[in-house]
């Protein structure tokens, strides 16, 4: 039996290493943080990655945040994950949140509440230790619960893809492994875990899904689990195909003639197919709000109706979008009043601190004593490096203004914002949502984008101002 299991394991680990290569979750000399609530995924998760550090070349730190839902148990699972840490010598981190009450001060279920915090504590604490990924411990059942969750509630591909195994800086390495692999995993290395008592109400549609759902499908066919994953992955291959089909159907049907106006070209739209024509309807939605949440199947089928529509009729459809009909012609028309809008906000750069977006986005900031010969100036999208010096002005974090530019090069020329928007292709409705760190109508940074070359560090400089945004890469 021994035996067994050792190879079990053995064929667990070698599957998850093949796994984070395939997807290419982490790379050499990365930092992952991993999330540790106790429970036997994440204390597996934790397990296999400190197994995998050395041959994968990663330094690895593991957080846990109380959420102050389960009282004394709660304090336990946090000494718990405490000591684990300790007795394997990984940097620990704790953070302490208060669901129950950002529950009630937001008005939100405690689930939600909780999942809010959680995510935003792991940004933050990924953005202070300079973590490149955070690794969660969903596995293959968390996927399954999730695509039927998903179909019993209504979805298309995009939520029958599933949890996707990368997203930003959040990688998922046990994605493909079973719940009955992760125990036997456990119990191998004879490694104790905590149970949340919570995890076996029926209170939680999830709950009852993963509880008496899947066993039921199981007992039809015990590989079920592993199909429906399976099925996931094809899809979101075939998600990725029809994005590719739907970019190429909007460069022959959409065009934007202004800032917040585009126009669909009927006579090309309707020669599409019905089920290509959909998700450009929706990807126009998207694209000229700048958002996606709550845009749901009825938005879209509400706007493909005024295609057949009579000449003339109007109707407002999502987030203060109109369209109207024209002829041949629908016309999109952002109304301005209803743009969101960041409030401004001054970055006291003189010394470190940091600044909530109104999406949750944490950006940071530090001032340090620059030596080129020790110091590699970072090539990633969302830390930035400045010459301290050549900032002159207070700096302040804002939506774009009028007569906003970059400079583009060491010689000092300028390009207009709005150049640079349209020359990168940013849909309308995006633009106005980028947040902009700016000294007067000097942009030193579209987050997300480029930096100015005004502000370059050179061979003179010696101190750097560095902005972090959530700890992307």
């Amino acid at each position: 039996m021994r035996v067994w299991f050792y190879l079990i394991v053995e064929m667990m680990k070698e599957n998850v290493k093949a796994f984070i290569k395939r997807e290419n979750l982490i790379r050499p000399k990365e930092k992952v943080l991993a999330a540790v609530s106790g429970g036997a995924d994440s204390v597996c998760l934790m397990l296999l990655l400190h197994e995998l550090q050395e041959e994968l070349d990663f330094d690895l730190e593991v957080i846990h945040v109380e959420h102050g839902i389960r009282g004394a148990q709660s304090l336990q699972d946090a000494e718990f994950v405490r000591k684990l840490c300790r007795s394997r010598n990984i940097p620990f981190h704790i953070v302490t949140v208060d669901a129950p009450a950002f529950a009630t001060k937001e008005k939100l279920g405690l689930e939600e509440a909780a999942r809010i915090l959680r995510y935003q504590s792991l940004k933050e604490t990924a953005c202070s230790c300079k973590a490149d990924k955070i690794a969660l411990a969903h596995h293959a059942g968390d996927q399954a619960e999730t695509i039927l969750f998903h179909l019993v509630r209504g979805s298309d591909i995009r939520g029958l893809r599933g949890m996707l195994p990368k997203r930003s800086n959040l990688i998922r390495p046990l994605l493909e492994s079973t719940r009955q692999e992760i125990e036997e995993y456990l119990a191998n290395e004879k490694q104790s875990y905590r149970v949340d008592a919570t995890n076996s109400s029926d209170a939680y549609a999830r709950n009852r899904i993963r509880l008496h759902v899947i066993p039921q499908l199981e007992q039809i066919n015990e590989q079920a689990v592993h199909h429906i994953t399976q099925a996931a992955a094809t899809m979101r291959e075939a998600e990725s195909y029809l994005a590719l089909s739907v970019e190429e159907a909007m460069k022959q049907c959409f065009r934007q003639v202004e800032e917040q106006k585009g126009v669909v070209d009927l006579r090309r739209f309707k020669k599409l197919h019905p089920y290509i024509a959909s998700f450009v309807m929706y990807q126009i939605i998207a694209d000229m709000t700048g958002h996606n949440k709550d845009l749901t199947k009825t938005h879209v089928q509400n706007a493909m109706a005024l295609a057949e529509a009579q000449s003339g009729k109007r109707i407002s459809i999502y987030r203060g979008l109109m369209i109207t009909k024209e002829y041949e012609s629908l016309i999109f028309e952002r109304d301005p009043q209803k743009v969101q809008q960041i409030e401004p906000a001054l970055l006291e750069v003189s010394k470190d601190g940091s600044y909530t977006l109104q999406d949750g986005t944490i950006l940071r900031w530090r001032k340090f004593d620059y030596d080129a010969s020790t110091m590699e100036i970072p090539k990633n999208r969302y830390t930035k490096w400045y010459d301290y010096d050549k900032i002159k002005n207070r700096l302040v974090v804002r939506n774009r203004q009028e007569s906003d530019y970059l400079v583009i090069d060491s010689k000092g020329h300028k390009k207009r914002l709005q150049d640079y928007f349209v020359n990168q292709k940013i849909p309308a409705g995006q633009r106005q949502l980028i947040p902009l760190v700016a000294e007067g109508n000097h942009i030193l940074w579209v987050i997300g984008y480029r930096g100015s070359e005004g502000y370059r560090i050179t061979e003179t400089t010696s101190k750097i101002l560095e902005i972090v945004i959530d700890g992307g890469n």
